[in-house]
């Protein structure tokens, strides 16, 4: 909810308050179905359906092919150099 902190019947909301709802959070319904909070786990998304500007979301599936060491960059004003430390697994 936006504009008001806590919970009540829809008819007596205050005129500034709306509902927040985010892309990357929501799915359609069947058009028959009870809307409201789902008693199952939320919806698995593809990292190809996330969309950046979608706001939150709730349950990502993605699978780790590889996982390589760490590696950062080190250096000052007149040099940088690459040092990689850490074991590939």
């Amino acid at each position: 909810m936006i504009n008001h902190a806590e919970a009540c019947p829809p008819l007596e909301l205050p005129s500034g308050a709306m509902l927040r709802l985010s892309y990357n959070g929501t799915f359609p319904a069947r058009w028959d179905a009870r809307l409201g909070w789902c008693k199952q786990p939320p919806r698995k998304t593809a990292l190809a359906n996330v969309r950046a500007a979608g706001g939150v979301v709730p349950f990502l599936d993605v699978v780790v092919l590889r996982r390589y060491g760490w590696q950062y960059m080190e250096g000052g004003v007149a040099s940088s150099t690459l040092n990689c430390c850490g074991d590939h697994h």
